[in-house]
C-alpha cells in the first residue's frame, strides 16, 4: 500500500488569552442598583470632609505643608477604603483543547482487489490506491488539520 505522508504534530493545548480582573467581594455582593452610587457618594463625602478638615487644621501652616497634610490624610483614607473593599486581582486563563479527528484507513486484504465493476472510472487501480489518492489529492487531511488534531489509523482484519 502506498505511504501516506504524516501530518505535522499539533499542540495538545493552546492558550488563547489571559484576562486579568480586579474584583471586590464586597462590591460584587451588591444586589440593588442604588448600592454602588451610594458607595461612591459616601467615599466622595468622606474625601470632601478630609479636605475640609485638612484645610481647617493647616490654616496656620505654610501652603505646601497643608497640601502634604491633605495628601497624607487622603492616602490613609484611600488605603482604609481599599482594605475594607477587599480588592483582589484574578487572572483567568482560557485553555482550548483542539478537537480530534481519527481517519481510519482500511488495509485489509479486500483493499488489494481491483474492482472490475468500475474499471473505467478507477483506472485499473486497487481500492487501496484509490483510497490513498483520495486522501492525498482531495485535500481532506489538510482541511481537517487546520482546525483539528488529525491522526491516521490502519484498520484490518
Amino acid at each position: 500500500m502506498p505511504c501516506i505522508p504524516p501530518l505535522p504534530p499539533l499542540p495538545l493545548a493552546v492558550t488563547d488569552a489571559v484576562h486579568h480582573r480586579i474584583t471586590s467581594a464586597f462590591v460584587e455582593g451588591f444586589s440593588q442598583w442604588w448600592q454602588m452610587p451610594l458607595l461612591v457618594a459616601l467615599l466622595a463625602a468622606l474625601a470632601a470632609f478630609v479636605l475640609w478638615l485638612s484645610r481647617r487644621d493647616s490654616a496656620d501652616l505654610p501652603r505646601g505643608a497643608g497640601a502634604v497634610l491633605a495628601a497624607l490624610r487622603l492616602g490613609a483614607i484611600a488605603a482604609l477604603a481599599a482594605a475594607y473593599l477587599d480588592f483582589e486581582r484574578t487572572a483567568e486563563h482560557e485553555v482550548v483543547f483542539p478537537s480530534r479527528v481519527a481517519v481510519l484507513v482500511d488495509t485489509s486484504a479486500s483493499m488489494t482487489i481491483d474492482d472490475g465493476r468500475d474499471a473505467a472510472a478507477a483506472g485499473g487501480r486497487t481500492r487501496a490506491e484509490r483510497a490513498v489518492a483520495a486522501l492525498e489529492s482531495g485535500g481532506l487531511l489538510e482541511a481537517l488539520a487546520g482546525t483539528h488534531e488529525v491522526s491516521l489509523w490502519r484498520m484490518e482484519e
